[in-house]
């Protein structure tokens, strides 16, 4: 027999943030969407957003960016160079609801609805290293030079949350490095940007990678 609707709701209750979220999106965040798109185009809604799909998690949770076709950015990641990086495991963008579950996640539901829409959009690229660990390479740019600090404050709570060990050895207003569970991390805040490179295997190229970004 299938689940009450009490179960399910329990299973819900139950999932990681993410997951409950990313479910819950379509219903809410893609019915106003539709809902902004029928009161400017009538009938025609029905085909448009199938024809011209929204392009971002963006357009959707913000329908004037839907009708400009407002993209988001592509920020450049980091160039490390690693010993014995392997090959690309996977890659892509990092949206505005991405954003907004890794905020949510680190400060809470109200910080992540104040500051996610300000972020104009993210780059990731995870690699193997020596050991076969996973090294993530990640970078995201935001409207301002302020909301890219708050998000660099942020991103180190979530690191903190991440690991059980996350000893910062070097830190300052815009640089974040040490090393955790999974290796060593450097994250930096550089003007509108936020990039991270975690999972880093030889303290060696974490030390020079530290020097060059506290030097930038």
């Amino acid at each position: 027999s299938f689940p009450t609707r009490r179960a399910s709701d329990v299973v819900l209750q139950g999932s990681p943030l993410y997951i409950q979220q990313s479910l819950i999106f379509p219903y809410g965040a893609g019915t106003s969407l539709f809902d902004a798109v029928y009161h400017k185009m009538g009938k025609k809604a029905f085909i448009e957003v199938f024809t011209k799909l929204p392009q971002s998690s963006a357009q959707i949770l913000h329908p004037e960016r839907y009708f400009s076709h407002l993209k988001d950015s592509e920020p450049p990641l980091p160039h490390p160079q690693l010993t014995g990086e392997g090959n690309e495991i996977s890659s892509g963008s990092v949206g505005e609801f991405d954003h907004q579950m890794l905020i949510w996640q680190a400060s809470g539901k109200e910080a992540a609805l104040a500051l996610a829409p300000h972020v104009l959009g993210g780059q990731y690229r995870v690699t193997t290293a020596p050991k076969k660990n996973p090294v993530l390479i990640y970078s995201s740019q935001w409207d301002s030079t302020e909301n890219a600090g708050k998000y660099f404050a942020v991103y180190q709570q979530l690191l903190k949350n991440k690991w059980k060990r996350c000893d910062a050895t070097t830190r300052d207003e815009h640089l974040f490095a040490g090393s955790s569970d999974s290796g060593y991390f450097v994250t930096l805040w550089k003007g509108e940007y936020v990039t991270s490179v975690e999972g880093i295997q030889s303290l060696s190229d974490w030390q020079k990678l530290t020097q060059v970004e506290a030097n930038e």
